[in-house]
């Protein structure tokens, strides 16, 4: 799962790129030990379980002890936790490892599957804490206490998303500076145009929605340095980071 690197002639192996890796080693070790100890201890368990909690963390839904009941959770957690890895592997595969890019271009596409790995990685631990948290909370009949924590960590999501991709855009020309490695004019301009390396900003593009940068995906993104893309942008994180709130407050 460790980023492989294209232009191993031209560039020393990557620091840290083992960090997402041990993220999800910790994610499956704690389903994994989990598990066990539910195995261990199927015939203590209530019966019937607890499968729902109110906004509050209160038990209010329940059903007759069973291996689905008990482990299903954990099934559907460890399901998630393969297709992230399964993502942080296939984007590693896919850096161009021929001359079609310079390597400026390769380092900031390392750069970017770096930063896409680290956000699956700790998507992954998240997950795993909220899963056995839960499970365990059922397999003892207790309340949860509260899933704010859980709500309040999907609401951060696309916050630490834009952070990550921040930290690898300043890494790539950190990177880039160690190596002696400088863009073509062409990138320079490039690179200008774009705030931490995936944030479209040209004030003098009258274009709300512009091609995607070429690297990372298909389709459009928003141009922030036009006022109304700026305004949609800005809406859009807001809405996204209060969606799992009010969703929860509406259920209550």
């Amino acid at each position: 799962m460790t980023l492989s690197d294209p232009t191993a002639s031209a560039l020393p192996s990557l620091r840290g790129k083992h960090l997402p890796w041990l993220l999800f080693i910790a994610a499956t070790v704690l389903l994994g030990a989990t598990t066990i100890f539910g195995i261990n201890n199927y015939a203590a368990l209530p019966d019937p379980m607890p499968t729902h909690w109110d906004a509050a963390g209160e038990a209010d839904v329940f059903a007759p002890k069973s291996a689905g009941t008990a482990f299903m959770p954990l099934i559907i957690g460890a399901v998630i936790l393969a297709f992230l890895v399964f993502v942080s592997v296939v984007l590693s595969a896919v850096i161009p490892r021929g001359n079609e890019l310079s390597t400026w271009k390769k380092v900031q596409r390392i750069s970017m599957a770096r930063a896409t790995n680290m956000l699956m990685g700790i998507v992954a631990l998240g997950l795993s804490v909220a899963v056995s948290s839960m499970v365990f909370a059922g397999w003892q009949a207790k309340n949860t206490g509260t899933v704010w924590p859980i709500v309040i960590g999907s609401s951060l999501l696309l916050p630490l998303t834009l952070v990550l991709y921040w930290m690898g855009s300043r890494w790539a020309k950190r990177r880039a500076a160690e190596l002696g490695i400088t863009p073509s004019a062409e990138e320079t301009g490039d690179d200008s145009l774009w705030v931490a390396g995936f944030l479209y900003n040209n004030p003098e593009d009258p274009a709300i929605m512009v091609p995607q940068r070429s690297g990372l995906g298909s389709g459009t993104t928003i141009n922030v340095g036009n006022p109304k893309g700026r305004i949609i942008a800005t809406t859009f994180v807001v809405i996204m980071s209060a969606f799992p709130s009010i969703m929860l407050l509406l259920s209550s």
